[in-house]
């Protein structure tokens, strides 16, 4: 376990939303005022639940409104609040957003666990065998994999965070060329993969509280040099073979029977050099630690 803290780079509250209600009851004003900030510019929503869409420049977040006729709360606040942490004015102009929203709750954390790896190493396993979704860059390899969908409770985005920082850094050169001023990108030199669930509803309430599950319990990533099948017969063995590439296919064997002998069979297997990054185990080592930076998040932001 300790050889896997050494990949670990870090560990933290990458985004929170809030929800609440409009200083004295007035949608309208609110939107009048956030419409006629510099950094807040109107967008189309692609939010059914949501009328008025607005993003918020200089890494402010974003904010949805409704009409006031639904029964969600009215003002949906997303940011990240890292960006706010060592910048004062974004500090005082996040706060000056959240002093019109009243009743404010926390609706979504996401925590996100970053590691010196390259994923394409591994292989990844969800044992609840929820849906998932690669994404590819043009040279066919893998760039982004997603497990869930957006609206479940938890959501996981699992990315190449040197890929993505690289690429951001290069385009703000670029913008700051464009501008006549110098600009250094902050380039990252070896491999590094986020890890980042998204924990909404009662699940981002409950953190508070004293977590009731490990999001990343059912998460397996490993890679291994092989496996002892010495003991299997020709079928049994291609079989296994198969279902350790992709083990979804063990629902595709019609026979009950079988399927319940193949799973305790891959359950049994004895790999050899087998090496798993436990997102569990990382999350559990690092739950106080995100609770207290949580705790000092809301005092910040939610009770101001």
């Amino acid at each position: 376990m300790n050889s896997m803290l050494d990949k670990l780079m870090d560990v933290s509250i990458d985004r929170i939303t809030i929800v609440g209600y409009p200083l004295d009851k007035d949608l309208v004003r609110f939107h009048t005022w956030l419409a006629n900030q510099i950094y807040s510019k109107q967008v189309v929503t692609d939010d059914f639940n949501y009328k008025y869409s607005y993003v918020l420049h200089n890494n402010l977040g974003f904010i949805q409104m409704t009409d006031g006729k639904s029964k969600i709360s009215p003002i949906r606040y997303e940011f990240n609040p890292k960006h706010m942490k060592d910048n004062k004015q974004l500090m005082a102009i996040c706060l000056e957003i959240l002093s019109w929203i009243v009743d404010k709750k926390l609706n979504r954390i996401d925590i996100a666990i970053d590691l010196i790896l390259n994923l394409l190493d591994y292989k990844i396993y969800d044992a609840k065998q929820r849906q998932s979704v690669e994404y590819y860059a043009r040279k066919k390899i893998l760039e982004t994999y997603y497990i869930a969908s957006r609206q479940s409770d938890l959501h996981f985005r699992f990315y190449n965070k040197r890929t993505k920082n690289n690429k951001d850094e290069m385009d703000k050169q670029k913008q700051y060329a464009k501008e006549g001023e110098e600009y250094e990108p902050k380039l990252i030199d070896h491999d590094l993969w986020r890890f980042e669930v998204e924990m909404k509803g009662d699940d981002a309430r409950s953190f508070m509280n004293g977590l009731k599950r490990n999001p990343f319990k059912d998460i397996i990533i490993y890679k291994d040099g092989g496996v002892d099948t010495s003991g299997l017969d020709y079928e049994e063995e291609s079989t296994v073979l198969r279902l350790l590439e992709n083990r979804s296919d063990l629902d595709r064997i019609p026979s009950r029977r079988k399927r319940e002998k193949y799973k305790k069979i891959l359950n049994e297997l004895e790999f050899k050099n087998r090496e798993e990054i436990d997102l569990e185990f990382i999350f559990e080592q690092k739950k106080s630690e995100l609770r207290s930076q949580l705790n000092s998040l809301i005092q910040e932001y939610i009770k101001s």
